[in-house]
């Protein structure tokens, strides 16, 4: 943003896989960078990108997580369409992120959306101060070993490995949670697309 202590971060995850996806998340980025205004507000830009996408994708969905940090206050407004929260690593808690969260992207037009009650809404958190904030795709916390067996990631050690990173650098702590994954994975080839984001809390 032109206020260089608010910083926009924007994920997604759209279903499927090959050229069909890839071309999905082509037109999304268009759509955020035609967005004007609207990325000033995270319910509003989704809205601008679900009434874009509906009836547009072929039966495909995507669930999309927009938030707009202000470094200054450690204010987080955020809006969740269908997507899985991110992690707060403070030196008290690891917890995910709750607050509003709705359906997917590209399922319902915004109307349909209104009349359910599930348009896209707000939500605003202070951060807690010396945490990170980690946004990720599911195909992070749902890796499996090679051949399927076994617990997920998230299931394993996740919340020790958070844990006993939290005080690295976002660099550093993106590579060993990177390099634990492939590990217990047994390979650096995903069954779908791992996506990780994170975010100093000063």
């Amino acid at each position: 943003f032109r206020d260089n202590q608010k910083l926009g971060i924007f994920l997604s995850d759209v279903s499927g896989h090959g050229l069909a996806a890839a071309f999905i998340t082509s037109m999304i980025k268009t759509i955020i960078l035609q967005s004007g205004e609207k990325k000033l507000d995270p319910a509003e830009l989704l809205k601008f990108i679900n009434e874009i996408l509906c009836d547009q994708i072929g039966g495909n969905f995507v669930t999309a997580f927009y938030a707009i940090y202000d470094q200054k206050t450690r204010e987080l407004i955020f809006s969740n369409a269908g997507h899985n929260p991110p992690y707060i690593i403070s030196d008290r808690s690891i917890q995910q992120l709750q607050g509003h969260k709705t359906i997917p992207l590209a399922i319902l037009n915004n109307s349909t959306l209104e009349t359910k009650d599930k348009i896209f809404k707000n939500t605003t958190v202070t951060l807690p101060g010396s945490s990170k904030i980690l946004l990720y795709t599911d195909g992070f916390t749902e890796c499996q070993p090679m051949g399927g067996k076994g617990p997920s990631f998230e299931e394993s050690n996740l919340y020790e490995l958070l844990s006993s990173n939290k005080h690295h650098s976002s660099e550093l702590f993106i590579t060993n949670i990177y390099n634990k994954l492939t590990a217990y994975r047994g390979s650096d080839s995903f069954e779908d697309d791992v996506c990780l984001i994170c975010v100093d809390v000063t």
